[in-house]
C-alpha cells in the first residue's frame, strides 16, 4: 500500500474513531463519490454532499441525544472530507484497492432480500442510486446525493421486470421472505413493518412502470 492510499485510510478511521455509528454512511457515500471523482465539479460536490451527510447524522443523533451521550456537540467527518478530495489522482488500481477497503466497512447480512426476489422473480437487481447509471454529470452528481441520503438504509436495489408482475406478486414475494425467517410482519400500502426479537425494519417499495425500487429501513438505527 503506497502513501497516498494509507492517508485515505488514515483519514477515514481517524473519524470513525470518533463516531462508529456512521461506518456504513461514510463507507457507502465515499463509495459513490469514487464512480464521479473525473467530474468537472467533482470538489465541491464532494465537500457539499458529505456536508449533507454531517447534517443529516447531526440532526437525527441529536434527536436521541446520542451525540452529547458522547460529549460531542456535532458529528464531523472532516477528515474523511479530505479523502475524498484526493479521489480524482488515483490510479484505477488505487480505486480498487480503496473500494475493497471501503466495501468492507459495510455488514451484510447472510441472506437479503434482494437475492431472495432476484431468485424468484429470475433476474438481477441493481444498486437503486448508481452514478454510473448516467452520462452526464449532473445526474450522476443527483445519484451520488441520493445514495447519501439512503446510505444507512440495509438494502436500496431496483429490480426491472421483465415481464408483466403484479404488485400483488411482489407484496408476497417480500412477505414469505421475511415470514419464513421468523418475523411478525404488518403491511401498509406500499411498506410492510417487521418485528422479530430486537429486530425492527421497514421494507418501502416505489413503482415506475416496470421499475420497482426496494429499500431495507433498520428502524433500530436511531
Amino acid at each position: 500500500m503506497n502513501e497516498l492510499l494509507a492517508t485515505i485510510i488514515k483519514c477515514v478511521e481517524g473519524d470513525l474513531s470518533f463516531q462508529p455509528d456512521l461506518k456504513q454512511e461514510v463507507a457507502k457515500t465515499l463509495l459513490s463519490l469514487l464512480k464521479v471523482r473525473k467530474q468537472e465539479n467533482y470538489l465541491l460536490s464532494s465537500i457539499m454532499i458529505l456536508g449533507q451527510l454531517e447534517e443529516k447524522f447531526d440532526s437525527k443523533a441529536k434527536m436521541i441525544k446520542k451525540l452529547d451521550e458522547k460529549g460531542l456537540g456535532f458529528a464531523s467527518i472532516h477528515e474523511s472530507k479530505i479523502a475524498a478530495g484526493t479521489f480524482p489522482d488515483l490510479s484505477e488500481s488505487e480505486v480498487n484497492e480503496i473500494k475493497t477497503y471501503l466495501e468492507g466497512l459495510i455488514s451484510h447480512r447472510e441472506e437479503t432480500l434482494e437475492q431472495y426476489m432476484s431468485q424468484e422473480l429470475g433476474i438481477t437487481a441493481k444498486e437503486s442510486y448508481d452514478p454510473d447509471d448516467y452520462t452526464n454529470e449532473g445526474p450522476k452528481l443527483m445519484a451520488t446525493a441520493l445514495a447519501m441520503f439512503n446510505s444507512g438504509n440495509l438494502e436500496d436495489f431496483t429490480i426491472m421486470l421483465q415481464e408483466e408482475v403484479s404488485k400483488a406478486k411482489i407484496l408476497e414475494i417480500i412477505k414469505r421472505f421475511y415470514v419464513n425467517r421468523g418475523y411478525d410482519v404488518r403491511e401498509n400500502l406500499s411498506a410492510f413493518f417487521l418485528s422479530k426479537e430486537k429486530d425492527e425494519l421497514m421494507v418501502n417499495m416505489s413503482y415506475f412502470g416496470d421499475k420497482v425500487m426496494v429499500s431495507v429501513i433498520d428502524m433500530n438505527r436511531w
